[in-house]
């Protein structure tokens, strides 16, 4: 039995959802099919990451051509009993997949599709399928320092920082959906950011990129930034695969940095703060 999970939303938001999916998973005994190819990101999540710990291996398929097989499988049966909940998805699960259904948010993060709202319900149920959809809202770092980076993306992050002198300082700054006032920030810090021969400048806005640039500082910064921003980056038309390894990278470089300076809001700048404090084994192997 299993829980198909289609998650919106922005990295942190993914992780937190699959966490949270993943206990709803354990406590009813069905395991999670995670499609991110679906999501903002437009990935197979298992082309960029593995899962570490063999329980949650056991507990997740996140491959979109295993999950493909496993509905597919599904939907050739012929029951009068309901396959799928909500009943409604009975036969169109491929449809869902394949992207024919797009789904709509209702208040309180809910989705739903002609009115069938995608939740988990809170007691057994008898199909063998649930489909879910919604956005996170916690803690994404649990789940993260679970996982693994798959060896290109790795090496992408190795090649990218090797580019920057060593003891560097990390600034992230967010200034897209969630404005923070950078300019008066580098004046309260400006003491310590000139201190450093080298800054790497993770931002998702390039007029801070700009400003920073104006204060003669040694800056790097490999940000893929499109022509027309969106609401924020992760919901821009920047290639699936730069936005990715851009993503990682930035956390990537910060997590390796000798100091971090951040005013930002959001849960993203929470996950690059853990990430920061606690070195996870997702990034073992260059320690």
């Amino acid at each position: 039995m299993y829980v198909y999970l289609q998650p919106f939303g922005g990295f942190n938001d993914i992780l937190w959802l699959i966490n949270d999916t993943l206990e709803y998973c354990k406590k009813y005994n069905r395991i999670l099919l995670l499609n991110t190819v679906n999501s903002i990101y437009k990935i197979n999540f298992s082309d960029y990451f593995d899962f570490q710990e063999n329980n949650t291996k056991k507990q997740i398929i996140y491959d979109i051509k295993e999950i493909r097989r496993i509905c597919s499988n599904y939907e050739k049966y012929q029951s009068k009993s309901p396959i799928i909940y909500p009943n409604f998805f009975n036969d169109k699960v491929m449809d869902i997949i394949d992207g024919n259904i797009q789904f709509e948010w209702l208040k309180n993060n809910e989705f739903h599709y002609k009115g069938h709202i995608l939740h988990l319900p809170n007691y057994p149920i008898s199909e063998q399928i649930i489909v879910y959809s919604t956005f996170g809202s916690g803690e994404g770092y649990p789940i993260f320092k679970t996982l693994r980076l798959k060896d290109h993306l790795l090496n992408y992050c190795i090649q990218k920082q090797s580019i920057i002198p060593k003891n560097y300082l990390a600034i992230q700054i967010r200034n897209t959906d969630y404005k923070c006032d950078y300019a008066d920030y580098y004046e309260k810090n400006k003491t310590i950011i000139h201190s450093y021969k080298a800054i790497y400048l993770a931002t998702d806005d390039k007029e801070v990129l700009k400003f920073f640039v104006s204060k003669r500082l040694y800056i790097y910064n490999f940000t893929t930034y499109p022509e027309k921003m969106q609401n924020n980056l992760h919901e821009s038309d920047v290639n699936s695969d730069k936005k990715i390894k851009d993503l990682i990278c930035d956390i990537y470089i910060i997590t390796n940095a000798d100091n971090l300076l951040s005013n930002s809001k959001g849960r993203f700048i929470n996950l690059v703060r853990s990430c920061y404090e606690e070195k996870p084994s997702t990034f073992q192997s260059t320690f």
